[in-house]
């Protein structure tokens, strides 16, 4: 990428920004140019993808105006340059009298101007408003939009997209359910065809409801064909919708919504009318089927009636349809034949007298076979009666049916009306929500039985599934999450200290629950234990405590200001000390001196028994008892309770030798095993080969370990032997921690401790001559190179340079092999190689070539006299360097090489190379 101060052809960016450069960069790139000045690099920022990357750690500054990556791109990414001018103080802060600088000038000023740049930079990606009193965001995306709660809230994609699938799924259910509905028509027309067949089979009266059947059917597949027209119309205009007519969504579902109301409430009516219709077309066939099937079945039984009565008189034969049985009945005596005829006759009439014999024998045989035909005529004709009955049932099922269908079509409609609500997106409110008693309240359940979101305003708080709900939280069930959750509307933290609501902190939740709240007191008297004393009362206290006491302050605290005595060695007046009871004694005293008081002990009523025993009970820290009467000497046991006072080591002398055989050795002891309360003291490990990592040791090496022990935990801190150095490790939870190693004077971190493995222990050399590669140069290394180097440049020097004018050069052409010399150096002797080098050559003919020698003989020649010529000069040692012309061998004749014309400004220089 060719970097030229100026933004890389890759960028993509329409607004022109002051103190940002946007780069669209590929995979490969790593430079990327600054085109904004700033004052610090440290109000620079760079951010790939919006994420900002740390500078030397993702990228460094090649140059001023030039940002690089430390690695190439491994993908397409968005580069971000910005600058980020502080406001927090002012960049130079002016003094009165001070000397005014350009640059500090210059930072100030530039501190307001890169403010205004980076302001105007921000406006240019912020809201604007436009003519028509709308906000604009100039084509950029707004992100970190939360989810729309009233009507005219801005939605996110998500919510957009959730909301929108949840229609076009609807949509789907309300084309599942009408071919549903639609088919469930169908097979209800069919059935009702089939019973309207069948009763036209058994009475042929039910031709006209089969048909109003079949129209009904016909109707239902024309509104199931309407539905899913619609369906698809509606289902292909919400896929193909943009974000943009998203919203035309709302106006649509509600038009859709009366359209399919109207729709539906027009069908309706149009079934029910239709099932009125039926009803009395059905009801009025019913009953001439009814009528006729009766009268058939009439003629029936007087049919048979006759056909008995015939049998009966021998006169066989009936009216109309039985013309040929009756002939063959007169004729029965005569004609076998005749007899064969009126059997077919009267089988084809009765439909039912297959029954009949072929031969007529006999008249008895026929007699006996026609009773049985009429009886079977008989119960015919009853079956025909009972058809009849059922196929006027069949027509109130089908009424029934017609009806129960204009309720189903009535139940598409609202369940059609309830999907075309479910494109809005809407929640539906299902009112207040009491949570005191843990449950949660049962969601709303449409006509089609499907789970729907809703939301309620919580009236009374509680806990429900471990989530805590305070007065005026909104409670949300998601249908697409299939849970509950909240929507905090209260001003309660969540939780401090363990509390939560509207919570008043006490000194118990900060930590000072053992400071009391006491108020303070200057009085040294003041014997209150619910009172601080103030500095003052203690400073007082203190100095009468240091014998700093005076005589004012000894009559006002102690004596009083009238007291006489104003000196301990005497009292003003002696006083007597008596002694009565079962003891007599007394003894004056005037406290100039100690005194001795003579006692007497009153006789006890006798001296061997007390008149009452008495119980001597310990209490406090020592307990016990004894009854005693005085008769006998008792002993007294007695118990001092654990912890109940205190011992000063120094003042046990034995201790030190005691303490060593309470120090347990761990030998092949896992100190994983010690982990309890129990455990707790000194351990020693006096080898090392039984200190190992797999019995879960620091270190391989003999030490001490402490044990400290609580319910709540374990601590092991292990000292290693050879070298002090101490290790520390915790048991919580069930679970060691890693042991922690604690640095100190003598054990120092090691560089691999601190993530320095990287770093060479190499020792320091301030040689130039040195040429190891594990020691580093040090400063005066680098001084004295660069010294030597300085010196050796300013030893240049330049000899018999030759400015804007001709190489001297031979009077005669040199030719065939000939030369001749064009310029001489003489290059004095010296501790340093000499560079004799000649530029600015260019020959008139090019048949010749340059030739330089070095004290007489031939270094090199070249033919391109363009190119610089050089030649090196050793040390010390003078030497000549010559540049000759020379032509070139020609064996059939002359080849000419004229060193005459060279250009003006053609040298020869001499430089020193080597240091010495």
């Amino acid at each position: 990428m060719t970097i030229n101060n100026k933004p890389t052809p890759n960028v993509a960016e329409k607004t022109q920004y002051l103190s940002r450069v946007h780069y669209d960069a590929k995979a490969g790139e790593h430079q990327f140019a600054v085109t904004f000045q700033y004052n610090d690099l440290e109000t620079v920022r760079v951010l790939r993808d919006a994420v900002e990357l740390e500078y030397l750690t993702d990228y460094f500054y090649p140059s001023t105006h030039v940002v690089q990556l430390n690695e190439p791109l491994k993908a397409d990414a968005r580069i971000t340059i910005r600058r980020e001018t502080p406001l927090e103080e002012r960049a130079v802060d002016f003094v009165n009298a001070a000397e005014l600088t350009e640059a500090d000038l210059d930072a100030s000023a530039n501190q307001v101007f890169f403010a205004m740049q980076e302001a105007y930079d921000n406006s240019l990606d912020s809201l604007k408003p436009e003519d028509d009193g709308s906000m604009s965001l100039s084509g950029k995306r707004l992100t970190n939009v939360g989810d729309p709660y009233y009507e005219k809230d801005a939605a996110n994609k998500r919510y957009v997209d959730k909301w929108f699938n949840e229609a076009i799924k609807d949509n789907a259910a309300v084309k599942a359910h009408a071919t549903q509905e639609a088919n469930r028509s169908a097979r209800s027309a069919a059935e009702a065809a089939s019973s309207a067949a069948n009763s036209n089979s058994y009475a042929g009266a039910s031709k006209t409801y089969s048909e109003t059947s079949k129209h009904y059917s016909e109707l239902c597949r024309d509104i199931h064909a309407e539905v899913e027209a619609e369906g698809q119309l509606q289902l292909g205009m919400i896929q193909s919708l943009s974000d943009e007519q998203k919203a035309l969504i709302l106006k649509e579902g509600s038009t859709q919504t009366s359209r399919v109301s109207t729709e539906g409430n027009a069908q309706f009516n149009r079934v029910n009318q239709e099932g009125g219709r039926q009803y009395t077309i059905i009801s009025s066939e019913g009953t001439k089927q009814f009528n006729r099937v009766k009268a058939e079945g009439d003629k029936q039984v007087q049919l048979a009636t006759e056909q008995a009565n015939l049998a009966l008189s021998h006169k066989e034969g009936a009216e109309a349809e039985h013309q040929g049985a009756t002939q063959q009945a007169a004729n029965a005596a005569a004609s076998a034949q005749e007899a064969s005829t009126y059997l077919d006759t009267v089988q084809s009439n009765t439909d039912k007298t297959e029954e009949l014999a072929a031969s007529a024998a006999g008249y008895r045989d026929r007699a006996v076979l026609a009773e049985t035909n009429a009886k079977a005529s008989e119960v015919k004709a009853a079956e025909h009666a009972g058809t009849a009955q059922n196929n006027a049932a069949a027509s109130d099922e089908a009424i029934a049916q017609t009806r129960a269908n204009a309720e189903a079509a009535k139940e598409a409609a609202d369940r059609a009306e309830i999907a075309a609500a479910t494109l809005t997106g809407a929640l539906v409110e299902l009112g207040n929500a009491d949570l005191s008693t843990g449950v949660y309240p049962e969601p709303y359940t449409d006509l089609n039985g499907q789970v729907r979101s809703c939301f309620w305003k919580v009236i009374k708080g509680g806990t429900v599934s471990g989530v805590e709900y305070g007065v005026g939280d909104t409670l949300v069930y998601s249908e697409t999450l299939g849970d509950y959750y909240k929507i905090d509307n209260t001003e309660s933290v969540t939780s401090v200290n363990g509390h939560k609501g509207a919570v008043t902190l006490t000194k118990n939740d900060v930590g000072l629950s053992n400071v009391p709240n006491y108020a303070f007191t200057a009085a040294v008297n003041d014997a209150s234990t619910v009172k601080f004393a103030a500095a003052g009362a203690v400073k007082q206290a203190y100095d009468l405590a240091a014998s700093k006491i005076t005589k004012a302050q000894g009559d006002s605290y102690y004596l009083g200001k009238a007291a006489n005595a104003v000196s301990a060695s005497k009292w003003a007046a002696a006083r007597t000390l008596t002694l009565t009871g079962d003891a007599a004694g007394s003894v004056s005293m005037d406290g100039s001196a100690n005194v001795s008081l003579a006692v007497t002990v009153n006789n006890a009523a006798t001296g061997d028994k007390w008149t009452t025993a008495r119980t001597l009970t310990l209490a406090g820290d020592v307990t016990g008892s004894v009854s005693m009467d005085g008769s006998a000497n008792v002993s007294l046991t007695a118990t001092v309770a654990n912890n109940s006072h205190t011992h000063v080591l120094d003042n046990i002398s034995d201790i030190t030798k005691h303490v060593p055989s309470k120090v347990k050795d761990l030998d092949a002891t896992d100190l994983n095993t010690l982990s309890s309360t129990a455990h707790a003291g000194f351990y020693r490990q006096t080898a090392n080969a039984s200190a190992t990592t797999a019995r879960h040791y620091p270190v391989a090496a003999a030490g001490v370990l402490l044990v400290l022990a609580s319910a709540g935990g374990v601590v092991q801190m292990y000292v290693v032997y050879n070298t002090g150095a101490l290790y520390t490790r915790g048991l919580y939870n069930n679970a060691w921690s890693a042991w922690r190693y604690s640095y100190d004077s003598v054990n120092k971190p090691t560089k691999a401790d601190v993530g320095l493995n990287a770093v060479h222990d190499w020792v320091a050399t301030s040689s130039v001559s040195d040429g190891s590669t594990t020691k580093y140069a040090t400063a005066a290394a680098v001084k004295t190179a660069y010294d030597k180097a300085v010196a050796a440049f300013n030893n240049v020097s330049t000899v018999n340079s030759v400015s804007n004018t001709a190489f001297v050069v031979p009077t005669t052409v040199v030719e065939n092999s000939k030369e001749a010399l064009l310029y001489k150096v003489t290059v004095p002797s010296s501790s340093h190689e000499t560079v004799v080098e000649f530029f600015g050559l260019k020959a008139l003919r090019a048949n010749g070539y340059l030739v330089i020698k070095l004290d007489g003989a031939v270094l090199l020649q070249n033919a391109d006299f363009s190119t610089p010529l050089a030649a090196i000069a050793p040390v010390n040692k003078e030497s000549n360097v010559e540049l000759y012309v020379k032509a070139e061998p020609y064996t059939n004749g002359t080849r000419q090489a004229q060193a005459a014309g060279y250009l003006p400004g053609g040298r020869a220089v001499c430089r020193k190379t080597k240091l010495a």
